[in-house]
């Protein structure tokens, strides 16, 4: 539904509200509440080029983005320009002590007018996406109408010397108005892939309803369960918009397992916060958020040692490769299907998506009492029907699957990586491992970057190995960095959302096991040492080229992990898998029991001091529990010489917050959310923008936007619009640049040679000679 513009030059569609922001291009487009599901709002924003103050300029902007947080703190701000334009402007413009760079600094540069507002969303330390086409394919588009249309592409020699008398919208309307065909493949096939863009992002919160500033919770409000198995989402990206509270205070509750049982599985949230456990002792509990046992399941003297993953049911599998899917209401079976010999004690992983249930298995005589598989099966998410099988070339260990573009992506004990069909099985493509030396008990994740990390060892020395972080494209498989570690990586990665996430990924060896009597074994040593040290250190790389942005050093650990015995050993890896929070704070819980936070509360990029470092001892009271958190108001100023976007500190504190705490207000009732993001574009696309958001986001958008149908449309859509074409840049440059000049050279000189053979030049010459005298 379109709510309101603001604007004198636009094309308005009014409300009944007042407008506030006089003079500016702005619309405001609404998705009305649904059910459980908040409202959202998607604002449009239109700057001229290279404005920074008065109508239509940053400063406007500065003043609706500052509105908008104090309505909805967690806002997004999505800019229509190419990925790779953005990211050169935020690496060359990061604010310094929360200020926003002077205005006459800025001028002249390539989309100045938007570092402003970039710069914004970098104090709120709000999500930023852009999502412009990139320029190289208006390049081609545009190239090939031209080809294709040669009147207008002689047509470029006159408009080429008249292009910078039209600015913003009367560049548009120049354009369209003297290129009717070409225009518009840059014109409005740039607005209308951004349309398609902005549209999928709402979409996109709108399914997984974390509404930025509503899921300190961490619950879901529809029918989305963000956290569905290890490393969170489908694609196991260890990131999630949900934000827990800070500090971290006592447990709301605890709960220990029955039958001095382990519990080696990632617990998972469904849509109504309620969570699931597993344990070694074969069981599966179903706890509400507030700790009540709603049931429990066993299986038969089986052992349970799978992640379960939430997809619709609950899907686990048991010791004997026999795969459950479970009704999470009643803890009932809906089916069940043996698929293998066995699986486990490892902790592999089920994996859900696309209708189809993954996970590994081994063959008879193939099992090891520290676990393993050799197989990866896949089996119909309805009824248990076999689907297909897959044997890996060496051997998988805590197995971990991403499934994203109808493809199911995983990496075996020494980090080789394979792409298969999710529908047959048949491979994609496959990476050899990086070292056939060092074995890790870590494993592939997935970015929303589309490139997959993997970590995996190197044993340099006999019992000392140095951990491997790579990065492959997932459309090919081809190496796009890799980068050594210091001490072994045997856990899996951590990325974070958006267009240049950071990969987070703990580093140490794993520790050692106990023996009865209180002895240990070192399976893994430091340094070839006896000494039973155990390093560790935290490495967060660019998840672009793979550079450290910092590191930190755990305290050294040393024999077993923490509590582990030879009656109730556990024998974890050195680090659980990361997570990252929607503030961007890290997560990390290792073999000394200890759950670290790590906050950047500067927002230098990096986390460099104590005071953004959190420690909680599970099970215990923190160590840091006199900690206190404090929000966060603004205040923008703008003169003529300078904008300013700073944070202010409103002096709340003493918050008091549990770890579970609830998502209503006093009464229980859920509190009224709103979910805003702000689309800024320049203003020589703005009214083409709107209008295709105008088509797309209608009285029906709620509606839309649950169906499967209009989202194929879009990708389809978004696909033509990226399409790959033939280049024909150089042969237009060739056809209607150097050919004309070689033509032209060619006459000249040719004309020359012929009145200088036939003797009319000479004539010509001397009868002018004979004129003057």
């Amino acid at each position: 539904m379109l709510r309101h513009v603001v604007g004198t030059s636009r094309p308005a569609w009014h409300s009944s509200r007042p407008c506030t922001w006089r003079g500016f291009a702005t619309t405001a487009f609404t998705v009305p509440a649904q059910g459980s599901t908040p409202e959202q709002t998607l604002f449009v924003a239109g700057l001229n080029e290279g404005k920074f103050f008065g109508q239509d300029g940053a400063e406007e902007a500065l003043k609706m983005v500052e509105r908008i947080a104090d309505h909805s703190p967690k806002y997004t701000l999505l800019f229509g320009i190419p990925e790779r334009r953005y990211e050169n402007l935020e690496q060359d413009h990061r604010t310094k002590d929360g200020r926003l760079t002077p205005s006459r600094q800025l001028e002249g540069i390539r989309h100045c007018e938007m570092i402003p507002v970039m710069q914004a969303g970098m104090v709120d330390k709000c999500p930023r996406k852009p999502i412009g086409r990139s320029v190289y394919t208006d390049q081609v588009h545009v190239a090939w109408m031209l080809w294709t249309h040669p009147r207008e592409a002689l047509r470029v020699y006159w408009a080429f010397w008249r292009r910078k008398n039209y600015k913003d919208r009367e560049s548009c309307k120049f354009w369209m108005t003297h290129f009717p065909a070409c225009a518009p493949t840059f014109f409005e096939e740039r607005a209308q892939i951004i349309a398609i863009r902005a549209v999928e992002h709402v979409m996109a919160l709108r399914k997984q309803d974390v509404l930025l500033g509503a899921s300190q919770g961490g619950r879901s409000l529809a029918h989305f369960a963000e956290w569905i198995g290890k490393n969170g989402n489908s694609i196991r990206s260890g990131s999630t918009f949900a934000v827990p509270p800070h500090p971290l205070t006592f447990p709301s509750w605890t709960w220990t397992a029955p039958h001095n049982a382990l519990v080696r599985s990632s617990p998972i949230v469904d849509p109504n916060g309620d969570i699931y456990v597993s344990t070694s002792a074969g069981e599966l509990f179903k706890f509400s958020r507030e700790g009540q046992q709603l049931w429990k399941r066993g299986f038969k003297n089986h052992y349970v040692f799978a992640n379960p993953v939430y997809y619709g049911h609950i899907y686990t599998l048991q010791d004997d490769c026999t795969f459950f899917a479970i009704d999470a209401k009643t803890g009932s079976t809906v089916w069940q299907r043996k698929a293998g010999y066995g699986s486990g004690p490892d902790t592999l992983s089920v994996i859900a998506g696309m209708g189809v249930v993954v996970s590994s298995c081994f063959g008879k005589g193939e099992g090891t009492s520290l676990g393993g598989a050799t197989t990866v099966v896949a089996l119909n998410a309805t009824d248990g029907s076999m689907l297909w099988s897959f044997r890996a070339r060496y051997p998988l260990y805590n197995w971990i699957g991403s499934i994203q573009n109808q493809s199911l992506l995983f990496a075996d004990f020494f980090g080789g990586t394979y792409r298969l069909s999710l529908s047959d099985g048949s491979v994609i493509w496959t990476v050899p491992p990086p070292s056939l030396t060092g074995a890790t008990t870590g494993g592939l994740a997935s970015g929303p970057n589309g490139v997959v990390y993997v970590t995996s060892n190197h044993e340099e020395i006999p019992n000392f190995r140095s951990g491997f972080v790579s990065a492959y494209l997932v459309s090919d498989g081809s190496l796009l960095w890799r980068r050594n570690t210091t001490y072994a990586a045997n856990a899996g990665a951590a990325i974070s959302p958006g267009s240049r996430p950071f990969v987070v990924v703990p580093t140490g060896p794993n520790p050692a096991v106990a023996l009865q009597g209180g002895g240990a074994k070192d399976l893994e040593k430091y340094n070839n040492t006896d000494d039973f040290r155990k390093p560790g250190k935290l490495v967060v790389l660019d998840g672009t080229d793979g550079r450290t942005l910092w590191d930190y050093d755990f305290p050294d650990w040393y024999g077993p992990a923490a509590n582990d015995t030879f009656e109730h050993s556990c024998l974890p890896d050195s680090f659980a898998n990361p997570a990252i929070a929607g503030d961007g704070s890290i997560f990390v819980v290792g073999e000394s029991g200890h759950l670290y936070r790590f906050r950047d509360a500067d927002g230098d990029g990096k986390v460099s001091s104590v005071d953004e470092i959190y420690t909680h001892r599970l099970g215990n009271p923190p160590l840091m529990d006199s900690l206190r958190e404090k929000t966060g108001g603004l205040r923008l100023a703008a003169s003529e010489e300078e904008l300013s976007y700073s944070a202010e500190i409103a002096g709340k504190n003493g918050l008091s917050v549990s770890l579970l705490p609830s998502a209503g207000g006093s009464d229980g009732a859920p509190h009224q959310q709103t979910c805003q993001q702000v689309l800024v574009v320049n203003n020589d696309i703005y009214d083409l923008v709107v209008k295709h958001l105008t088509e797309m986001m209608g009285k029906d958008a709620a509606e839309k936007f649950n169906s499967q149908d209009f989202l194929r449309q879009l990708r389809d859509n978004a696909d033509h619009l990226c399409q790959d074409v033939i280049d024909l840049t150089p042969l237009l440059v060739f056809v209607y640049g150097i050919l004309p000049l070689c033509v032209a050279q060619f006459l000249f000189l040719g004309g020359q040679y012929y009145l200088k053979k036939s003797g009319l030049l000479d004539d010509y010459m001397a009868s002018n000679v004979d004129q003057r005298l």
